[in-house]
């Protein structure tokens, strides 16, 4: 069975886990560093949720989190599930307008296929915030589904599945249908990332990459803003995946083997405290590593040969099928609205 870096990452025995241990050896102590930042921090009183539940609100997070930090809406192969008035709606609490463009056939253009742009950011939570946290967690019960399908299947046939999902629930609203406990939790947690969360995140006028890959099938960010690769994790009680979370991150920064992102940071966010653990590359060749300190080409390039057969069987698995195959890729197009439209 195939696994990419995200679940090798929990495996010791995985071959990602034995060539970090090769290569870097030494990396508890960077664990050990990001355990004593986390014991500083004032404890928060904290909801905890049942395994289910608590997979959909770290999925919703990673989301909502996703589209407010990013300058495009991005996250098409999850959002593509929503009904197309349920992704005007996201959009609009996310702060991005559009203008629709006409269609040459009449009737309105799919918003997926529109050109969206970021106008504003909310800044207090109401019941149109509210409202966007459930649609979140609506998108987040799919999101297996969207991964392992990618960008293939055609809008309509994706909604297909969605309201299948909820078709036992034919008044369905986001925030009903989820349970109160969930959608309090999420709302304190998008609370607390209002106050605290995006002024660690967000630099003003920076690039910001969601979903970014860097290794087709095996490696899928959750952000990368300017140099910064970030990975947001959604933990009552996060010092018991500190060690997993930075062998998966490591695993994102060997797969970026040309070097494209010329990644120089890297952060682990934690929303359900609002804390980011940062260390830089550098430092982490000096900690993680006895004797000489090795370049991080080096390391991409053993990398590349000690884990060529999961990589190359992962980008196998993520390949689109070929044209004619109901399966065919759709991607995200974009109808841009006319320069006279004001664009």
């Amino acid at each position: 069975m195939f696994v990419g870096a995200a679940g090798q990452s929990c495996n010791r025995s995985s071959p990602l886990c034995r060539f970090l241990d090769d290569c870097l050896p030494q990396r508890n102590l960077i664990v050990e560093q990001w355990t004593r930042e986390l014991s500083a921090e004032q404890d928060r009183p904290l909801q905890v949720l049942d395994g289910v539940n608590a997979k959909w609100l770290g999925s919703a997070a990673d989301l909502r989190i996703g589209l407010d930090l990013g300058a495009d809406p991005g996250y098409w192969n999850l959002v593509s599930f929503l009904p197309a008035e349920h992704y005007r709606a996201l959009m609009a609490a996310a702060g991005f307008t559009t203008m629709p463009p006409i269609s040459p056939h009449g009737g309105d253009v799919d918003p997926l296929l529109q050109h969206w742009r970021r106008t504003s950011r909310p800044t207090q939570i109401d019941e149109q915030q509210r409202a966007a946290l459930g649609l979140c967690l609506d998108a987040a019960e799919l999101d297996s589904l969207g991964h392992r399908w990618g960008p293939t299947r055609q809008p309509d046939y994706r909604r297909s599945f969605f309201v299948a999902v909820h078709e036992d629930d034919p008044d369905h609203t986001s925030q009903r249908r989820h349970e109160p406990a969930l959608i309090d939790a999420f709302t304190d947690l998008w609370d607390l990332y209002l106050r605290q969360g995006r002024d660690q995140l967000h630099t003003e006028g920076g690039t910001v990459l969601t979903s970014p890959e860097l290794a087709a099938g095996f490696a899928t960010a959750d952000l990368i803003t300017d140099q910064t690769l970030i990975e947001i994790k959604t933990a009552a009680q996060p010092e018991t995946l500190l060690d997993k979370a930075l062998n998966q991150i490591l695993g994102y920064v060997l797969c970026d083997r040309d070097d494209e992102f010329r990644l120089h940071t890297v952060c682990l966010y934690l929303s359900r405290q609002a804390k980011s653990l940062t260390v830089s590359l550098e430092d982490i060749l000096r900690t993680a590593t006895p004797g000489p300190t090795p370049q991080w080409q080096s390391l991409r390039t053993q990398f590349q040969e000690a884990l060529g057969d999961d990589l190359h069987r992962a980008a196998e698995n993520a390949r689109p099928a070929q044209p004619g195959n109901p399966q065919r890729t759709y991607g995200s197009p974009v109808v841009r609205p006319s320069q006279e439209a004001g664009d």
